[in-house]
């Protein structure tokens, strides 16, 4: 599906917003993901009187509400101009994807009382949060879904170890 700000694919946002919209997966054991495919969210260069280098910003939470953990806290951008905070950043390709257990993503959307650009528009598709069991007894591994540090135990030796992520990303190798 797409998921755009309250303008569509036609129109700009609107002033003084503050909308919250919670993605929720169709079938239940899947997850939310959102692509970015669209960012022209009104940012800040100079960084004086904003949010992290933001006017007009998304902030992006790891389930069914605001009170959430964050994955991203304040997000904005636009072709040819950054925030002044770099880490506020977004941009065409960057995605989000629910590890709560709900596999929601809750997206809430700031904007102040003056200019407003096109918006943006993401791509939201689902994958299931299974994780293939098939390891036999000498291998283990816990929490799962996880947010920081992985455990992982091991009855023989290991000589190599990949870790992919909910979609499928190649996200670190051991050796």
């Amino acid at each position: 599906d797409n998921f755009t700000d309250t303008g569509g694919t036609t129109a700009n946002y609107g002033n003084s917003e503050d909308v919250v919209t919670v993605i929720q997966p169709v079938n239940a054991g899947d997850a939310v993901k959102i692509t970015f495919t669209q960012v022209e969210i009104e940012p800040n260069t100079t960084g004086t009187g904003t949010i992290a280098g933001c006017w007009d910003y998304l902030s992006v939470y790891n389930g069914p509400t605001i009170t959430s953990p964050e994955l991203a806290a304040v997000k904005c951008g636009r072709t040819g101009a950054s925030p002044s905070v770099s880490s506020s950043l977004l941009s065409v390709g960057d995605s989000f994807t629910s590890t709560d257990a709900s596999g929601k993503l809750t997206v809430r959307f700031r904007s102040d009382n003056s200019v407003t650009y096109e918006g943006w528009q993401a791509t939201v598709s689902c994958a299931s949060m299974a994780v293939d069991e098939a390891m036999g007894g000498n291998f283990s591994f816990y929490p799962n879904p996880t947010t920081g540090i992985l455990n992982i135990s091991s009855k023989s030796k290991v000589e190599m170890l990949e870790v992919f992520n909910l979609v499928g990303q190649k996200v670190m190798t051991l050796n």
